[in-house]
This record gives C-alpha cells, sequence and structure tokens, in this order.
C-alpha cells in the first residue's frame, strides 16, 4: 500500500497527524487496529474498520468481542468484517460508495478497493 505519511499513513505515523480528521478508514482489526478505531470514535471521527476476519481480535472471548463492537457501533464506528482491501488510493474530486456517488470539490477523497473492485472511501 501507498504510504505517503500526509493522509495515507500507518499505525506508526497516526499519532504525528497535524489535525484530526473528520473521517477515517483503519484497515485491520487486530489489537492496533481496534485500539485506533476505538481513539479517533472518541474523539468524534467517522470511523470505517476494515478486517478481513469475520470477527475483531478472534483470538479474545466472543462476548467481550460482542460488547467491544456494540459499543463501537454506537460510537458511529461502520465495521467491514470479512472483506479484504486490495489497494489503497487517494483521489482528487470523487470516489464511489457501493451505491452513491460521493463529489467532493474542495478536498481530497481516500479510497480503499476491496479485493472484489468495490470502493471505501472516507475524506
Amino acid at each position: 500500500m501507498p504510504i505517503n505519511g500526509r493522509n495515507i499513513i500507518d499505525s506508526d505515523q497516526v499519532l504525528d497527524m497535524p489535525e484530526i480528521p473528520k473521517s477515517m478508514i483503519v484497515v485491520g482489526g487486530g489489537v492496533i487496529g481496534v485500539e485506533y478505531t476505538c481513539m479517533f470514535a472518541a474523539l468524534g471521527v467517522r470511523v470505517i474498520l476494515v478486517e478481513k476476519r469475520p470477527r475483531l481480535l478472534e483470538f479474545a472471548d466472543a462476548e467481550m468481542v460482542e460488547a467491544l463492537s456494540y459499543n463501537l457501533r454506537d460510537h458511529r464506528v461502520t465495521l467491514r468484517l470479512n472483506e479484504e482491501v486490495d489497494s489503497v488510493e487517494e483521489t482528487a474530486m470523487a470516489a464511489w460508495w457501493p451505491g452513491w456517488k460521493v463529489r467532493r470539490n474542495y478536498r481530497e477523497t481516500h479510497c480503499c478497493t476491496r479485493w472484489d473492485g468495490r470502493v471505501i472511501s472516507s475524506n
């Protein structure tokens, strides 16, 4: 994945962001991905969490993960489980969300392309 250190970042760079984004996509539902998802959701960021496995934190107790998932959804986190990201890209004007065309004339839009070609976007 093309990490540019500006708006496509890894977990080592996330705390160096100059401002809190309005929305973000987190790829990976392991310990680090869930930790950052919880942190940014608590700050009011609209987070989409993409995980290729059928549930978050597969090593953890199922009831605990269900309670965590409920809490995340309550904080407006969108969980995209059983979905694998094929690529990540930055687009200038518009992105496709399944069913809607999202236009952003004054902002950049960032996209994750799933393995089946569908796109998940964030600004």
